[in-house]
């Protein structure tokens, strides 16, 4: 009798089975379901090329942050209008800021090739 009532104890009844495999599934499918439809986004590509060594750029879409400073040279936008603002003038050099049409699937480029101010 004791060995009849341990085995019963330790095995789960086959409804909690089911329901966990339908749980994995659902779970599954969501996961596919994001990560197919992540990779349809229309996005596009800007490129910032330098002279300079470490030179940080602001992207804003009508007057908004989209991506605050950064190093990277290589940004992923939503297709649109952008500005492209280089953080903190180099000394000698006039304030750099360029406007930038990125569309869905393409690559726009930036260069920095700052000018000096007079």
């Amino acid at each position: 009798m004791d060995r009849d009532s341990s085995l019963n104890s330790t095995l789960r009844p086959p409804t909690s089975r089911l329901v966990m495999r339908v749980a994995f599934l659902i779970l599954g499918f969501t996961a596919l379901a994001i990560f197919v439809d992540r990779r349809n986004v229309p996005t596009g590509e800007l490129l910032v090329q330098s002279s300079y060594a470490r030179t940080q750029v602001v992207v804003r879409q009508a007057g908004r942050i989209v991506i605050p400073a950064t190093e990277r040279r290589s940004l992923t936008l939503f297709p649109g209008e952008y500005e492209v603002e280089m953080v903190g003038a180099r000394a000698g050099h006039a304030d750099f800021s360029e406007r930038v049409t990125i569309l869905s699937g393409g690559r726009a480029v930036v260069r920095l090739n700052v000018p000096k101010s007079p």
